[in-house]
């Protein structure tokens, strides 16, 4: 989970520059270097905060959120 953190702020000093730099309108291509690590953090992060907050829910109310009919 700290990894896919430091992925993150990694991100925002890769993409703040090139919103600064093509301001006011920056193109996809400025910040695609940016968004390419940004998704490589969210990658790594949530697969373990799902596994954290799915462990704390009770088995006898898993799918409780569904209410599928």
């Amino acid at each position: 989970m700290t990894s896919g953190a430091a992925l993150q702020g990694v991100d925002l000093a890769l993409m703040a520059p090139a919103a600064w730099r093509f301001r006011p309108h920056p193109g996809f291509v400025e910040l695609l270097p940016g968004a390419a690590v940004a998704g490589a953090g969210r990658a790594l992060r949530l697969p373990v905060v799902h596994r954290v907050v799915f462990g704390e829910v009770p088995p006898a109310r898993a799918g409780a959120g569904g209410r599928a009919a």
